[in-house]
């Protein structure tokens, strides 16, 4: 049986700084209030930057909740408030 590992990589100056998990099911929030999932306090970040979630077919999803800066995805910058495809 396969298992199959989901979560966000972070990064720093090109360097994978951490990985965090993602639980089927979850709601996690990105933004610079200690509400968020993830908290990043950064300048580029907004107080609710971004959702990622899981949607009723099992894909992982994430969508920018209007922040200031936007959010880039693959080298490229998303539409917000629209959900975008997370792959490999």
């Amino acid at each position: 049986m396969r298992c199959q590992v989901v979560g966000w990589r972070v990064y720093k100056d090109s360097r994978r700084v951490d990985l965090i998990p993602l639980k089927p099911g979850m709601r996690c929030t990105i933004g610079k209030l200690s509400d968020n999932t993830i908290v990043m306090d950064h300048n580029s970040v907004s107080r609710q930057h971004a959702l990622i979630r899981e949607d009723k077919h099992g894909q992982w999803k994430i969508e920018d909740l209007g922040s200031a800066h936007g959010t880039i995805l693959n080298g490229k910058n998303i539409v917000e408030h629209r959900q975008h495809s997370l792959r490999n």
